[in-house]
């Protein structure tokens, strides 16, 4: 089951306006559901199309990467798994592919920070 989600924002990165969640169907389903896949990982590919409004005048599109929300925090999603082909990013067409090996939440973001300015004023 994918859901989508808010954008997430994890420390370091600003988000690219895509985010999800995937999760093994209900019990019943066609599909497989997580009792079975205990000691089975999935293997999946993630392909995002995402729009040069998604990069926001921050974001850098060569820079993009799908992160995965590991028990111990943010992490690039291919480490997700082993022995897997490469991210594929298009940056012509503006497709990323990654091949992923957990459930979870997903978000694609690009390293950055934000950066506050003091107002000024002249008295």
């Amino acid at each position: 089951v994918v859901t989508p989600l808010l954008p997430a924002k994890p420390e370091g990165y600003l988000p690219a306006g895509h985010a999800l969640n995937i999760a093994p169907s209900a019990a019943g389903s066609s599909q497989p559901d997580r009792a079975e896949q205990i000691g089975k990982p999935p293997s999946f590919t993630i392909e995002i199309h995402y729009s040069e409004a998604d990069l926001q005048p921050l974001l850098n599109a060569a820079r993009l990467t799908l992160l995965w929300q590991s028990p111990d925090g943010w992490v690039d999603a291919q480490s997700s798994c082993s022995a897997v082909g490469p991210v594929q990013h298009d940056l012509v067409a503006r497709v990323i592919t990654t091949p992923v090996c957990e459930w979870g939440t997903y978000t694609l973001v690009s390293p950055g920070a934000e950066l506050y300015l003091p107002k000024l004023s002249a008295k």
